[in-house]
């Protein structure tokens, strides 16, 4: 009863603090999706006021803008205005005038001389003297006289008989090549005669207000037709468009009109104003925010004002993405900064959830450590997708040992295929080959297994420290790396991932130099069928820049002779501190394995001419042209001059220099990142390449 009451007790305790998590998550998320909400909150809020003030910005620059080009229309017409009905009032032309109205034939010539009298700087392309109905009394062109002004003009002549002087909106004159705008002045109190003068729209009227604004802003002039009195800045771009193909203006020749919903095939003069036009055709003055399509079809901001006196209007214009560029740039960075403050606050919450999985990990690390008996985990020396590697000790033996156990998310063929290599290896007991001590299954079915536990360094490691090794002691290294071998081949085992990486130095019983060859984790059993190929499902598996050709190609009978390759190479490593096949991309690394000849370590460093036969010999294409095993191997590298030069003095005083305890313990992280060094598993595909 009493231990009942204590289970049930634990369970509620339990239960108690998963509740407790789980609350204590929610309250964290939810304080941090707060936070977010909030700062996003006051974000908009910012950039909805940085909006306003901009757009408040650039409607005070477009309202100055088109109140200044008002005036500047308005100070040049008056000032036409003026110049014209002080022309009219000069004494000469009204004597002749006068001459010309009772009929003297010398009047015309006078009047036509004092014309030409005119200083050019009065930019005065045409004038004429008219009657009350606009018909032309006398001009610069004798065969306009008789004619009529254009009727759109006569309105001017009505403000000159009541005494003011006024110009008119543009017109087309017979005879002129451009449209001006007529001025009209009294020539006489008593008569009906009329003094008008032209000014050119394309001169200096023109000029004034050929403002370009930014990239894509500009000031025009239009008229109640909604004709551009200005020259466009894109009279060049609508050429064979708007305008026509050889057109050389837009002066009374682009219309205004809005295309943006234009039915196909319909006519421009139907489409309706664009919207400055409209709204001072309608007599509002007005600016333009949101934006519109112009004639160009482009979206803009506008302002505009209409000068019902002088009959025309005035618009500044600019692209919209022009305008609002700052307001743009300062979108996208307010977007970056709210995406960075999403990924921060999804960041915290994935670090809180990695940080409970860590402290679960942790929990059940020490329910392993505990469930594993007989060894003592110390301290985590690595981890990888799949597993953990931990420095233990053997509870009863005090001995240093490696344990690895698959933890990660692994199915249970990986395990079950784990287990084969283990056993495979654990009946190797060459002392050259890394030793596995005991290996099994925890309560919660954990799989792992316990092996030395190495202090040193890799071949790899060592000639990247310290460059190649002299010829004696590559044969030394070799000969121990081909003892560990040629037992794996008598039990028909093959390496197939025979590499510097994977050929540790290390000491043993006061021996330094020492062999280990490890990772036996690509390790495959001969037994009877030799004749089939190393892969399964068509795949290969090792290190590009060791891989013997038949292994690359999948010929049948892969023996012994692929790790005696693999090993060779290797050995040109180690004298030459260089891959004899590497540098390139895979495929080539492949190729190059398959088809080209190995170069000769003699091109590379110094090296003894037996040695270099040796291993070149090794490195035949043809697996029947090598040692027949690792054991042949050993025994052509013993015959040569330089064996047994590479004395214990030696390799004493070389490990006196370079303390094994600077060399970190390789193994751990080796076995459980599943390092490879450049491993490759290539399909049929690859292959077929080759």
């Amino acid at each position: 009863m009493q231990r009942m009451i204590l289970a049930n007790e634990n369970v509620m305790m339990t239960h108690g603090s998963n509740t407790f998590v789980r609350h204590s998550r929610w309250r964290f998320f939810l304080t941090v999706a707060g936070l977010m909400v909030a700062v996003i909150a006051i974000g908009l809020a910012a950039l909805t006021m940085v909006k306003r003030e901009i757009q408040n910005l650039v409607a005070a620059n477009l309202t100055a803008m088109v109140a200044t080009a008002q005036h500047v229309v308005d100070d040049y017409l008056e000032n036409r205005t003026a110049m014209m009905a002080s022309l009219a009032k000069r004494g000469p032309v009204r004597e002749q005038v006068s001459g010309l109205l009772r009929g003297e034939p010398q009047a015309l010539a006078n009047l036509r001389a004092l014309s030409e009298g005119l200083p050019a700087s009065l930019k005065i392309p045409w004038w004429a003297v008219v009657d009350q109905h606009g018909k032309i009394l006398v001009s610069p062109l004798p065969e306009q006289t008789g004619q009529r002004l254009p009727s759109e003009a006569l309105a001017g002549l009505a403000a000159a008989a009541q005494g003011t002087p006024t110009t008119m909106p543009p017109v087309l004159v017979d005879g002129l090549a451009s449209p001006c705008f007529l001025g009209f002045a009294s020539l006489s109190p008593s008569e009906p005669v009329y003094y008008v003068m032209a000014t050119e729209v394309g001169g200096d009227f023109s000029h004034l207000l050929a403002t370009d604004v930014g990239r894509t802003g500009e000031v025009y002039a239009f008229d109640h037709q909604g004709r551009m009195l200005t020259e466009s800045r894109f009279t060049a771009e609508l050429r064979g468009t708007l305008l026509p193909a050889d057109a050389t203006t837009s002066i009374f020749t682009l219309e205004l009109r809005d295309s943006s919903h234009a039915a196909a095939g319909a006519l421009r003069s139907n489409l309706p104003f664009t919207l400055p036009v409209r709204e001072s055709l309608a007599g509002r003055n007005g600016i333009e925010m949101d934006g519109y399509l112009d004639y160009r079809r482009q979206p803009v901001l506008a302002a505009w004002h209409w000068l019902p006196q002088r009959g025309l209007g005035v618009t500044i214009k600019i692209d919209r993405s022009e305008a609002y560029q700052a307001l743009t740039r300062l979108t996208w960075l307010f977007v970056v900064l709210l995406g960075l403050i999403l990924g921060a606050g999804v960041a915290v919450a994935f670090s809180r959830l990695a940080n409970e999985r860590l402290a679960r990990r942790a929990r059940q690390a020490e329910k392993i450590a505990e469930a594993l008996g007989q060894y003592q985990l110390e301290r985590k020396i690595g981890e990888g997708g799949m597993g953990a590697v931990y420095i233990a000790t053997h509870r009863l033996l005090r001995r240093k040992t490696a344990v690895k156990m698959i933890t990660g998310r692994v199915d249970a063929e990986t395990v079950a295929k784990f287990e084969r290599e283990v056993r495979l290896c654990s009946q190797l007991s060459h002392p050259n080959t890394i030793a596995i001590y005991d290996f099994g299954r925890t309560p919660e079915g954990i799989f792992y297994y316990a092996m030395e536990c190495l202090e040193g360094m890799d071949l790899q490691v060592m000639v990247e420290r310290h460059g190649p090794l002299p010829p004696g002691r590559v044969i030394h290294l070799l000969t121990q790396a081909c003892g560990s071998l040629a037992e794996a081949h008598r039990a028909q085992m093959l390496h197939r991932d025979i590499k510097p990486a994977n050929i540790f130095i290390t000491e043993r019983g006061g021996i330094p130099d020492f062999v280990k060859v490890l990772d036996f984790g690509l390790v495959k059993k001969l037994g009877g069928n030799t004749g089939s190929t190393l892969s399964q499902a068509d795949v290969i598996s090792g290190t590009p820049g060791y891989m013997a050709p038949e292994v690359i190609s999948q010929s049948t009978g892969i023996d012994g002779r692929a790790d005696v390759y693999a090993l060779a190479l290797v050995g040109f490593y180690l004298l030459t501190g260089r891959d004899a096949f590497g540098g390139g991309a895979v495929m080539e690394v492949l190729l190059a394995h398959v088809k080209q000849p190995a170069p000769r370590p003699s091109s590379m460093a110094p090296v003894p001419a037996d040695l270099e036969d040796v291993i070149i010999r090794c490195l035949a294409k043809d697996p029947q042209q090598r040692p027949v095993d690792a054991e042949a191997f050993a025994a052509e590298l013993g015959a040569c001059r330089d064996a047994r030069t590479w004395t214990l003095a030696d390799a004493r005083a070389w490990w006196a220099e370079r303390p094994l305890k600077e060399a970190k313990t390789e193994l751990a992280a080796k076995e459980v990142k599943g390092e490879v060094m450049g491993d490759v598993r290539l399909t049929s595909c690859d292959l077929s390449q080759l």
